[in-house]
């Protein structure tokens, strides 16, 4: 089959949107397809080569760094609500819009996945695009995300059907494929498979390392006994994980963490924002009971090593975390609480009892399952984008062929994937 062009929109919010950018361009990359990340987050080293200057001579970066979108003045940032962040005048939104405009045109993607941004689903869409987006779980009920979901070529939910954690999405219809959670840890590059394909052709894209420090979960502290890595082996206490996320807001406070108390058989290890540790996947399996938010990505990692979970989820907008807390607790996937606990040692206790069956949330191949998405979607255009740009050229220097975006073949098994992911 040709190899696609995809282009992968990712939000600068927390680090969530990069892991699963990760996982789903292992999977793509695996399969000869060219990805280029677009975000004002600061580049990660998976993506391969980076650039400023999206449409420039080299247009087979990895990574198009974007202009940050918040800043000079902000004036009607929500227009009649039809909008979440557009603010008129020049500003940094209008910066990074433009950017995103003359990369598209200088690239002419196949499909570009966007996770997450209503605006940027629009004009990807008015430019006649294919949009995969990415909905997130909570109330998406609004204006905005009405209209991102209504355009969308496909939709990606990160999570099961059974969990039900979305509303609004019901303007989906069959475009929407429930993938399952999506982790880092379960990614092709975790067995050593391309992170990026947006290399140039002549050489193979770069094999990545099981979890490179600028993408992995934070690194250990501890509280009331050593790193997982130092305790003595004859210290048969349970181990309690706490895992702290990077966006905006948190259940704990600094001062709950540092305060972890002694629990009787039991010993802490805490990972949090300010440091990293290659190996988050191990530290997670060491754990007997996992304290975390109730994050996409954190979810996805803790059902990924099958431990057992106390989920406190976070203040997010339109309930995102509240949702998914709901959903696990619905589901009897975790222990799920409104607010830190006073009474850790009955909350571990009450944990670790119960089986968790993590394989309702569908972490196994999730990411394959997304990929296959974007393939079909790329296969709506009825002659491909590329066609649109003359003389386009394969990154071979060969004159691209006659776009058949995904083969017969492919195409069938992806859209029975779909299907089975629906």
């Amino acid at each position: 089959m040709t190899p696609l062009r995809v282009g992968w929109y990712v939000h600068h919010q927390g680090l969530g949107h990069a892991r699963r950018a990760r996982a789903v361009i292992g999977e793509l990359a695996a399969r000869g397809h060219r990805v280029t990340v677009l975000s004002s987050l600061p580049a990660q080293d998976w993506a391969g080569p980076v650039t400023s200057a999206p449409g420039a001579e080299d247009r087979t970066a990895g990574w198009v760094e974007l202009p940050p979108d918040d800043v000079g003045p902000i004036v009607d940032p929500a227009p009649g609500g039809a909008l979440h962040w557009a603010p008129l005048g020049p500003s940094g939104y209008a910066d990074r819009m433009r950017a995103l405009a003359a990369w598209i045109g200088a690239e002419r993607p196949d499909v570009l996945v966007v996770d997450v941004s209503c605006e940027v689903v629009v004009l990807a869409r008015a430019l006649g695009v294919p949009v995969v987006t990415v909905v997130l779980p909570g109330d998406r009920t609004d204006p905005p995300h009405a209209t991102a979901l209504r355009l969308a070529t496909r939709v990606v939910a990160a999570f099961p059907r059974e969990a039900a954690s979305a509303r609004g999405v019901d303007v989906c219809g069959d475009r929407i494929a429930y993938v399952g959670g999506i982790s880092a840890l379960s990614a092709p590059a975790t067995t050593t498979a391309p992170a990026t394909t947006t290399a140039p052709a002549t050489t193979t894209a770069p094999a990545t390392t099981t979890a490179p420090a600028t993408t992995t979960a934070p690194a250990t502290t501890t509280t009331t006994a050593p790193t997982t890595a130092t305790t003595p082996p004859d210290d048969d206490r349970r181990h309690a994980v706490v895992l702290l996320g990077r966006g905006a807001g948190r259940t704990s406070s600094d001062a709950d963490v540092l305060g972890l108390p002694d629990v009787p058989g039991w010993r802490w290890s805490v990972a949090g924002p300010g440091s990293w540790v290659d190996d988050v996947e191990g530290l997670l399996r060491s754990a007997d009971v996992v304290v975390c938010g109730a994050g996409q990505g954190a979810v996805a990692d803790v059902a990924a090593v099958g431990r057992p979970a106390v989920v406190l989820p976070e203040p997010r907008p339109h309930d995102e975390q509240l949702a998914t807390g709901h959903a696990l607790a619905r589901l009897g996937l975790a222990t799920v609480l409104p607010a830190w606990p006073t009474d850790w040692a009955e909350v571990l206790d009450d944990a670790v009892a119960p089986t968790t069956d993590w394989a309702r949330w569908r972490t196994e191949g999730a990411a394959a399952r997304a990929a296959d998405v974007v393939e079909v979607a790329a296969a709506q255009a009825p002659t491909g984008s590329r066609a649109a740009s003359p003389g386009a050229q394969t990154s071979s220097g060969a004159d691209a062929p006659a776009p058949d975006a995904v083969s017969a073949v492919r195409a069938t098994r992806a859209e029975a994937a779909c299907a089975s992911a629906s």
